[in-house]
């Protein structure tokens, strides 16, 4: 058999398929053993088994007789950690985008829930200003006028509209942040 085997691997460095073939029909059943019992599990066998043949065929010209078992039984086990590698990164990928996701979810859970209790507070807020004012920040930000359209509805100055929108933001903002911190 080493004697068929160096013949082979030597026509094989030249193309011949025949030859090609019959290492193949020499190794396949040994190699996918070998790989099965790393893998612990047929589920890709096939595939790595195939590929190493791929790979045998492609680099061809470099086998040399003496060695070539342990160089096709070398590509296995490195196919086989890379596929292992694989599936560990990918399990890891998975498991990171489902925290990520329960993390989201609860996050955006959490956002809607206190932008529902800061609505409650601006809206209370906006009930504790002075009439006019109070008016004005309605106007503005509830039914959606402009200054101008605020300030001829109202018989004030634009300038009036305008100091008053700050005045009552500030407000806002100070009274928001002073109930935030308590929620």
């Amino acid at each position: 058999m080493e004697r068929d085997e160096q013949y082979h691997i030597s026509a094989l460095r030249k193309g011949n398929r025949e030859s090609f073939q019959w290492i193949f029909d020499q190794y396949k059943i040994p190699l996918y053993s070998y790989i099965v019992s790393l893998l612990k599990s047929d589920k890709w066998a096939e595939d790595i088994c195939s590929e190493v043949f791929i790979t045998v065929w492609n680099n061809r010209k470099n086998l040399r007789s003496g060695t070539f078992k342990s160089y096709i039984f070398q590509i296995a086990k490195n196919r086989v950690f890379n596929k292992l590698k694989k599936i560990a990164a990918d399990s890891r990928q998975e498991d990171e985008y489902i925290r990520y996701y329960q993390e989201s979810t609860e996050s955006s859970a959490r956002k809607n829930e206190l932008t529902g209790s800061r609505q409650s507070l601006l809206e209370k807020e906006i009930k504790e200003l002075p009439p006019k004012r109070k008016e004005i920040i309605e106007r503005k930000y509830f039914r959606g006028q402009r200054n101008a359209e605020i300030a001829k509805d109202m018989g004030i100055s634009i300038n009036t509209v305008k100091v008053q929108l700050y005045k009552a933001q500030l407000f806002l903002r100070s009274q928001l942040g002073k109930k935030e911190g308590n929620i």
